[in-house]
């Protein structure tokens, strides 16, 4: 990513969020909940917005680290 790309991406926000970005809130999540959201995805082959293909990423998540 270029300078241009992180200059207009720091605009972008500032004028999107004029009073400063919101707080985000994390919670605490467990293995046990990550892994039955993975489960419940349909199978599919293609991809959501974040162009992950469900199928490889139920693959991916039973290969122990």
């Amino acid at each position: 990513m270029g300078y241009a790309n992180i200059d207009f991406a720091i605009l972008f926000h500032r004028n999107w969020f004029p009073d400063g970005f919101p707080e985000m809130k994390t919670v605490p999540i467990t293995d046990s909940e990550i892994t039955s959201t993975i489960a419940s995805l349909k199978s599919k082959n293609s991809s959501d917005y974040d162009e992950i293909l469900k199928n490889l990423l139920k693959y991916m998540w039973r290969i122990p680290w």
